[in-house]
Formats: structure tokens, sequence, C-alpha cells
């Protein structure tokens, strides 16, 4: 079923505050998603919404326009008995939120979110989707920080989107002030979406920021259940589902020109087949067993407890995400042209190889181990507290950051053509740190300026690290 809008809230500190009270619309329903946004003008305070309330799937808050202004985007699935959240600030803020909710949303309901940001200027341009899929809704949030002189008095959206709030602070022009604004967009046709102008009413130039969220619909259109067998074949132009302990083997195929989901726990065995031209979706404790395929040309998910085992392969052009305590085991394949993700505390075992044409990402207590691989054409990031053991490999031709506690154990392999930084991380046994190419740098740190590791059977040598020498990586 396709997702729909509900209703809209949102509220300014006027001045300044430390909290912000919200509000659910008029309408809500236990079930409902809603898309939470916080607004501050300068970027040396903080937002948080407490506890219940996630950063939207693909996206590390804040996002900065430099110095001038910053945006947070929180998600979560409404309850029953829910109360509205209190954004608390780390100090007198000027600044606001805004609340979109929508409904019949898919269990994971966040298909991609993507931003922009301009420093000075009258409008800013929404990033550009690809993928987008049929049914889903495009939820739009913008604001537009002056430190000084004329307000903006509204913020125009495209006509193509639905304006349902445009709200501003009001202190005096002397001293800064924000105007914040939402919009959403219902999508009936698969394809590539964004890119219009958000423009300040009176053309006043402004810090501004934008963001654009696809809310991906309930995939409700044709439910499998049982059993289905020995080249079984399910096919649609729009949502193919396999339903809750059903099994697909045999070399059976689901095929769908929107998406493909295989939720709760139905497994696809031997070397069956499912393929998408937007999503390809492996959720609950779903699993892919033998030599399974999930294909998509947009998205490839494999998020919460789900196992692709064997020589299981997930490819997509666009993204593949493998989140939560999801299990990626013996030969397991993640491919993608452009980003692949591994988040949350799940595993690479085995053979299992991560693959993306520009970025690698393995953050948060991830593990990779026994020959599992990285391997990416630009940046491979390892962050947090994740531990490479037992010959694993992580392999980048533009620059590798193995961050802030991470532990390289017993013939780990770190290879790059150009820079790789290891800042905080315990290098161990016969870790194999190596840069390819006369220009090329290696920089193992123990501080963010300076650290020293001792390779067996040598005296220990300090590498020097630039100060802020990291570069900036996102996904999403």
């Amino acid at each position: 079923m396709a997702v729909s809008y509900v209703g809209a809230t949102s509220d300014t500190s006027v001045t300044t505050a430390s909290t912000f009270p919200t509000s659910f619309p008029d309408g809500w329903a236990a079930g409902d998603v809603a898309i939470l946004a916080g607004h501050v003008s300068a970027t040396n305070l903080t937002m948080s919404p407490g506890a219940g309330w996630d950063p939207v799937d693909g996206l590390t808050n804040p996002i900065d326009q430099g110095t001038n202004s910053r945006l947070y985007l929180w998600q979560r699935r409404l309850q029953a008995g829910d109360s509205p959240p209190t954004i608390t600030g780390s100090g007198a803020i000027t600044g606001g939120w805004e609340m979109v909710v929508v409904r019949d949303a898919a269990a994971s309901p966040i298909g991609q979110v993507g931003t922009s940001a301009v420093a000075s200027s009258a409008s800013v341009a929404l990033p550009p989707l690809t993928g987008v899929a049929a049914g889903s809704a495009l939820v739009g949030i913008t604001h537009a920080r002056v430190a000084s002189g004329t307000l903006p008095d509204g913020l125009n959206w495209d006509g193509v989107y639905t304006r349902v709030t445009d709200i501003s602070t009001s202190r005096s022009t002397s001293a800064a002030n924000v105007r914040n604004s939402s919009a959403y967009r219902l999508i009936s046709t698969a394809g590539s979406y964004g890119g219009e102008t958000v423009a300040v009413n009176n053309s006043v130039s402004a810090s501004m920021i934008g963001a654009l969220i696809e809310v991906l619909q309930g995939a409700t259109t044709i439910t499998a259940v049982g059993s289905t067998a020995a080249d079984g074949t399910m096919a649609a132009q729009a949502t193919v589902i396999r339903a809750a302990g059903g099994t697909l083997t045999a070399g059976g195929t689901l095929t769908a020109a929107a998406s493909v989901v295989v939720p709760a726990d139905a497994a696809l065995a031997a070397t069956t087949t499912t393929t998408a031209t937007p999503t390809s979706r492996l959720t609950g404790s779903a699993t892919a067993a033998g030599s399974a395929t999930l294909d998509a040309t947009g998205r490839t998910v494999q998020p919460a407890a789900s196992t692709v085992a064997g020589v299981g392969t997930l490819t997509a052009a666009g993204t593949v995400r493998h989140t939560g305590a999801a299990a990626l085991a013996a030969a397991g394949v993640l491919g993608a042209d452009a980003s692949g993700t591994r988040l949350g505390v799940g595993a690479l075992t085995g053979a299992s190889a991560l693959a993306a044409t520009p970025l690698v990402r393995v953050p948060a207590q991830a593990s990779l181990a026994a020959g599992a691989a990285l391997t990416a054409a630009a940046v491979v990031r390892v962050p947090a507290t994740v531990t490479i053991t037992a010959g694993a490999a992580l392999a980048a031709a533009g620059v590798q950051l193995v961050t802030a506690g991470a532990s390289l154990l017993a013939g780990a392999a770190l290879l790059a053509d150009a820079v790789i930084y290891v800042p905080g991380a315990t290098v161990r046994a016969q870790s194999r740190p190596s840069v390819a190419g006369a220009a090329s740098t290696t920089s193992v740190t123990g501080s963010p300026a300076r650290a020293a590791v001792t390779p067996p059977g040598r005296s220990a040598t300090t590498v020097a690290a630039p100060r802020d020498s990291t570069p900036e990586v996102t996904h999403g």
C-alpha cells in the first residue's frame, strides 16, 4: 500500500530556548512513521529528542553548513501510548523543529536520504535521489538562517511538493534568526527525483540546508505463504512479498519491477533468486542460503538478524545495506556500484566480502574475521571498536581509515594506493599496514598528532600525522 500523508506540526524558540516541547499532528496512529527535524543557528550547540528517536537511517547527525547553521533529522515508528518528545538543547538555542507523520510505511521505512547546503544564498537545491520506489513518499526539510538583518519571510517549495510547515524565530534584526519549513511529495512512478529549488520568499541571502527523505511503502501487493518449491516463480510489476515462515526453494524465482521483500522467518534456499528494478529487501530473521541471490538496480537491504550464508549474494547498482545484527557468512558477497554499508554489531565471517566502487564503511563494533574482505575504489572506513582478525583484508585505491580503538590482529592486511590512517588503533601480531606508490603516506597514530608502532623484531618508529587530516566521509 502506498505511503500516505497524516499531518505535520512545528514551532520555534521565538527568541532562544534550551528546550523545545513538540506535538503530534491530529489523526496520528500507532504504526505511523514520524520524521522529526531540529534546526540550530550556528553549530556550537546540540539537540537531542531523548530515547526512542533515532537518526534517520543512512544519516549521521548533525548536518552542518559550515559554522553558520545545523540540522538534525530523527525517525520513530509511533506506538500506542506515545507522548511527543521534548527536544533538549545543550544551551540557549535560536532555532525550531517540525514533525511530519506518514502512514503505511515499510517495516524498514527509510529508503534513502540526501542533504545539501549553501553558505549565503536565497535558495537551496534539494539533493537528487535515484531509484526512488513507486508508492513511496518524499519528505522535504529545509531552513534559512541569517546572522542578523532582514528575516526570511517564507520558504517557497517547487509546485510538485505540498508545503505543510513554514515558521520563523522572531528575534530583533540585530540578532540571528532561523526560518524552517517542511513539505512532502507522494510518488506514483519509480525513478529519479529531487533537485528542485526551495527559495526564500523575500530573496534574503541566508545559510540554507535542505534534506530529502524517501519513506518506502509497506509491501502488501502480493503475499505468498507456505512453500513455493522446485523452480516456483512469482512475478509482479509492483511488489512481491515472501511472507512469514514461507520457503522458496530449489531454483525458485521472485521478480518485480518495483520491489521484492523477504520478511519475517522466510527462507531463500538452494539457488533461489530475487530480482527487482529498484529494491530487494531481506528483513527480519529471513535467510538467504546456498547460492541464493538478491539483485536490485537501486538498493539491496539486509537488516536486523537476517543471514546470507553459503555463497549467497546481495547485489545492487545503487546501495547495499547490511545492518543490525545481520550475518554475512562463509563466502557471502555484498556488491554495489555506489556504496556498501556495514552497520551495527553484525559479523563478516568466513571468506565473506563487502565491495563498493566509492565507499565501504564498517562502524560500531562490527567484526571482520577469518579472511573477510572489504574492498573499495575510493575509501574504506573502519572506526569505533571494530576488530579485524585472522587474515581479514581491507583494500582501497584512495583513503583507508582505521580509527578510534579498532584492533588489527593476527595477519590482518591494510592496503591502499594513497593514504592509510590508523589513529588510536591497536596493531598486533603480524598485521601489515602497507601502502603502494612512491607518493603515498602511511600514518599510524595513537593520538590526533603522533603515535608509535613497533613491528615484531624492530625498534619503535614514530610517524607524525597532521591534525585534522582525516577526510570527511559520508554515505546515504
